[in-house]
């Protein structure tokens, strides 16, 4: 495995302030709720769904501590989830 790959999945997080990891961590659950109250008889209501938990999903494995197995479980997805999103996103 390359030093870079090993980096990003088993890289120490990087130390943030509480008001940073908590109140981005609402600013992403009020995307969520907007969106779930905005465009409920839109057609793309699913696709908006996307990019809120693409930020949900990084937000969680980048800026939180977790035991060594979730933290490599939640990048490992994070990094899937961003590749498979931007499929989704572009190919619409």
């Amino acid at each position: 495995m390359s030093a870079f790959f090993k980096k990003i999945l088993f890289g120490e997080t990087k130390p943030r302030g509480a008001w940073f990891r908590y109140g981005f961590l609402v600013l992403i659950l009020g995307l969520f709720v907007f969106h779930a109250l905005d465009s409920r008889s839109s057609r793309y209501y699913l696709a908006g769904f996307i990019v809120p938990s693409m930020l949900l999903i990084n937000h969680l494995a980048f800026h939180f501590r977790w035991p060594t197995r979730i933290t490599l479980l939640l990048r490992v997805v994070a990094l899937a989830w961003v590749v498979f999103g931007a499929i989704l996103i572009f190919t619409q």
